[in-house]
Formats: C-alpha cells, sequence, structure tokens
C-alpha cells in the first residue's frame, strides 16, 4: 500500500500508536507493522539502504552528504535511498510511511517522536550495539523508551531563550533578567526603543513552537503532568497564561508569531529583543555573511523563573533508529557509524553545531573549546528537561489541543482559566 493513499489522519495514527505504549512498549501495537523484534541479520553489509531525514531537505548541499560520503568510502557497495521530509510534516509523514508498508533503513527521528513511533512495534532494539559505542549516559537514557534502546544518539542539546546583546545594550539594560519581573521589565525597556522592535518574539500562534509556553507554565512552578495525570488547570498555570496574556496586551510580545515562520527570520532583522530556539539557532538563523556582528551579539539566556521556582529549559536531541523491516545488517552499522564514528561526527559539528552524543567527541577541543556549545550549555542546557507530554505517545495531539487553547486565551475569547480547563478536558481524554 503506498502511504499517501493511506486513509489515516495525524490525530488517528497518534491514537493508534498510543495503543502500544505504556510503562513499556510490548511491540504488539501493530502486528501488521512488524513485532519490533529486529528483523533478519545476515551480516553482510551491502544494498541499497533507505534513510527518511529532516535534515536532507537542501540534497547534497546538506551537512548530512559528508557523512553520507563518508560511509560510501568504507562501503562502496551501499547506495543510499534518501527520503527527505520537512521537519513540520515529517512525524506524520513518517508515520503515514511506515503504516503504509514502508519499514525497512534507517529513520530519523527528534527524541520526543520515539515512544509515538515505538508503539508501530517498528523499530529494532539497538542496545547491544549501542552499549559498546562510548555514548553519553544522559543521551542514551533520551533514546529508550520502556527500558529499550531503540535508536542511537546523534545530537544533543536544548531548547530556551535567546537575546540581542546590541538590543539590550541599546535599551542600557547590562546582564540578564533572573526574575520574571525583571524580564518583563526589560521587554519594556526594549519596547521603548521603538523601531518596530519586538521584545519578545514568543510563540503566540498555533504551529510547531506553542509548545514553548509549556515552559512559562514550568517556570511559574507548574507540574504540568503528574503520575501521568495531566493537571494544567493548577494555579501557577493560570498564572502563566494570565501572564502571558498580559504581555500580549502591553505590546510585550506580539500576536501571531511562530518561531519558524516568523521569529527567526525577524531576529535576523534585528527586530527581535529575545525569542525561543533550539541550540541549533547559530546555524538555523541563517545570519548573512554581512552579518556576522549579529551573531556575536547572540546570548543564550537562562529562562526567568517566579520566586525560589528551577529555570526548565526543554531537552533536545535527535536519533537515529533502525526499522526491523527486512535485513537490518546495514541499516544498522550506517546508523552507528553516522552517530559515534569520532571524525564523522566532528565534521558533522562543524557543520551543524550540534553537540556530539559520545563522550570522545563531547570532550574534544573542537566542541568543549566551542564558544557557542559552552554558553549554551552553562545558560540553558544545564536546566534541560524532557518535554512533559513525551511520556505520552499521543504528545503532539497533546501539545496542539493545549497551543488550540492559549491561542484563544490570547484572543481574548475565552479567560486563561477556561481555556485550561478545556486543554486538559480534551487532552485527558486523548490519552485514556
Amino acid at each position: 500500500m503506498e502511504s499517501q493513499r493511506t486513509p489515516f489522519t495525524r490525530r488517528s495514527l497518534l491514537k493508534l500508536a498510543g495503543a502500544g505504549v505504556g510503562a513499556a512498549v510490548t511491540g504488539s501495537a501493530l502486528a501488521a507493522c512488524g513485532s519490533g523484534s529486529g528483523g533478519t541479520d545476515s551480516g553482510k553489509i551491502g544494498g541499497q539502504l533507505s534513510m527518511a531525514t529532516y535534515s536532507y531537505t537542501a540534497g547534497k548541499a546538506s551537512p548530512l552528504q559528508k557523512t553520507l560520503d563518508a560511509y560510501q568510502a568504507k562501503h562502496s557497495n551501499v547506495t543510499f535511498n534518501m527520503i527527505p521530509l520537512p521537519f513540520n510534516e515529517f512525524l506524520n509523514q513518517e508515520m503515514l510511511r511506515l503504516v503504509g508498508g514502508n519499514r525497512s533503513g534507517v529513520v530519523q527521528l527528534d527524541i520526543g517522536w520515539l515512544p509515538t513511533v515505538a508503539g508501530l512495534g517498528v523499530l529494532t532494539d539497538v542496545g547491544a550495539q549501542a552499549s559498546k559505542l562510548g555514548f553519553l549516559d544522559s543521551a542514551l537514557k533520551n533514546t529508550q523508551v520502556g527500558g529499550k534502546q531503540l535508536a542511537f544518539p546523534w545530537v544533543t542539546g536544548s531548547l530556551g531563550l535567546i537575546a540581542n546583546r546590541e538590543i539590550l545594550d541599546q535599551a542600557k539594560v547590562s546582564g540578564t533578567p533572573q526574575t520574571i519581573e525583571e524580564f518583563e521589565s526589560v521587554l519594556t525597556e526594549i519596547k521603548g526603543l521603538g523601531k518596530d522592535i519586538i521584545p519578545y518574539a514568543a510563540a503566540t500562534k498555533v504551529g510547531d513552537s506553542l509548545k514553548d509556553f509549556i515552559q512559562w507554565m514550568q517556570a511559574f512552578g507548574a507540574t504540568v503532568v503528574s503520575n501521568r495525570t495531566i493537571t494544567i488547570t493548577d494555579e501557577p498555570c493560570v498564572q502563566a497564561l494570565t501572564w502571558y496574556k498580559s504581555m500580549l496586551d502591553k505590546g510585550l510580545i506580539a500576536p501571531n508569531i511562530d518561531r519558524t515562520t516568523d521569529s527567526r527570520p525577524l531576529y535576523t532583522q534585528r527586530r527581535v529583543g529575545f525569542y525561543d530556539d533550539a541550540i541549533i539557532a547559530k546555524t538555523s538563523l541563517q545570519i548573512p555573511a554581512s552579518e556576522k556582528d549579529l551573531l556575536a551579539a547572540t546570548e543564550p539566556v537562562t529562562r526567568p523563573t517566579v520566586g525560589s521556582n528551577k529555570s526548565v529549559s526543554r531537552s533536545y536531541g535527535q536519533a537515529l533508529a533502525v526499522l526491523s523491516g527486512g535485513d537490518v545488517t546495514t541499516a544498522r552499522d550506517f546508523a552507528a557509524f553516522a552517530t559515534a564514528d569520532n571524525a564523522t561526527v566532528l565534521e558533522y559539528f562543524k557543520n551543524t553545531a550540534l553537540p556530539p552524543t559520545t563522550e570522545a567527541a563531547s570532550k574534544s577541543p573542537q566542541v568543549a573549546n566551542d564558544p557557542w556549545v559552552t554558553a549554551w550549555t552553562k545558560n540553558i542546557t544545564t536546566y534541560a528537561v524532557p518535554d512533559p507530554f513525551w511520556q505520552f505517545a499521543q504528545f503532539a495531539q497533546l501539545e496542539t489541543l493545549l497551543g488550540e487553547q492559549v491561542e484563544m486565551a490570547l484572543a481574548g475569547k475565552v479567560s486563561p482559566q477556561q481555556a485550561l480547563q478545556t486543554a486538559q478536558d480534551s487532552m485527558r481524554q486523548a490519552v485514556k
């Protein structure tokens, strides 16, 4: 069956996957999609290897091409069938592809997507191989589901706040804000500069980035999920959304903002004081060569908090999983090479600024002495925690349900309390 003809929606796929994920992966969620036992293992490397990825949309101009070339230099009998998919559409299209029967090769996954895809029973347990490759313990744990190592960790990092120091200096702001009150005061000073500057280009429309609001709820002291029960009607969550709405009313954030389509382009135009992004911002901002001083002025910032609450950022990472259909030998060997071969991962880091996941590469001067990684690790990754919804296979659906109601509250159509109650009711129903 061709995946594009499969009559599944994103929501129904997530529900289907969720049936196979609980405290552990049973591998029986979808018998037609394989048992997850690892397929066949001929022990022979060669043939055509399919790879579904969101890091190859630029084709041979993508940094990933050098990894492919390096592998083919060792194994000239391997050819690649690349399946490039846009990031914002990747999970949906890949789930459809897998349910449609295309279940061999390697698939690139955001670490938050692992439980969802694992629910289909199509991923090979690569624990025996991954345990010997010198990965960081934290990276290994981020790619485990139900005690099984279902992917090789590829890159690691976090998502947090970024500031333009030039704009802060123009507003006569020294240092960076530590509390919510200080943050709002700084944004007010930036607003006073005029010049069409958005003090904080926060996510305010449903898209891939409105989930950033979760970290603000946590900054107000919210647990968000407790013992697998969604608790977003707690007082800290209501306070967070009330504050977020007040920021919009005061003109400190702007309506209809999404990270990819709005925040990043506006930031490169020097029209943004703060915004949220992943460590990949160093390259994803696509700052022109003539504007290199803007990158020099870009600072990773620890998220401000309320009272004595700890700062929170979201864990970030990418992994390479091996699909269990057919012969897994070449797929597993390539995934291990791409994620753990020292020269290969350091070259990939050089071209993407995404930190590698092995002990050896992390301690190399190229990574350990990189100013961007050092500052980012100190100010953001130190405080990184997994998205609280990642424990649910339906996490993307849950984030969308929350985002829809946050957007409603920001538009003044419902109160913060009503928005969160509606979101919580829908989310709890989704994970039953």
